[in-house]
């Protein structure tokens, strides 16, 4: 493993661990309710899978193969800049969570049905009209992924051994 690698490793296990905090209000692996035969709980299960474990695990394989290029690794500012962009890619993630958990179907969470759960709810009561709506944190949330990943694909492009 090279420096960038490590560093890239520890930071990105550092936000990982943030992210996987701030989605508990959402209850993303609501097992109890799965046993109990709660298809949305089952359905929020598979989501929650595929949108904070698969895609931000093949991220992170995406980006340690690109470290791989950065065989001499300076700790200056542009380099621990680049690796920072490359780990807060991951809040970009979440926001796409947090926005498809809102998504409705007839006026009803097609994730919870009537409500969303208790601490969703009051923060959600706590935004303007207009954050309470998926496409407010979808778009951003993409818009974030390729911003800071193109940030540090640019320093690995522009990189000088």
């Amino acid at each position: 493993m090279t420096n960038a690698q490590t560093v890239f490793t520890i930071l990105y296990g550092l936000y990982f661990a943030a992210i996987v905090t701030l989605t508990g209000r959402l209850q993303p692996f609501d097992t109890p309710s799965i046993y109990k035969g709660n298809v949305r709980a089952l359905f929020r299960l598979v989501i929650s899978l595929i949108l904070l474990d698969f895609i931000p695990v093949g991220y992170f394989v995406f980006v340690l193969n690109l470290l791989s290029k950065v065989a001499n690794f300076r700790f200056n500012y542009w380099s621990v800049l680049a690796l920072l962009m490359f780990n807060v890619t991951g809040f970009g993630f979440y926001r796409i969570y947090f926005g498809v958990m809102l998504l409705k179907y007839n006026e009803r969470f097609i994730f919870y049905g009537d409500k969303p759960p208790k601490t969703l709810e009051e923060e959600l009561t706590k935004r303007d009209e207009s954050h309470r709506k998926w496409i407010a944190h979808v778009i951003p949330g993409i818009v974030w992924i390729l911003v800071t990943t193109a940030w540090g694909v640019l320093w690995i492009l522009l990189h000088k051994p």
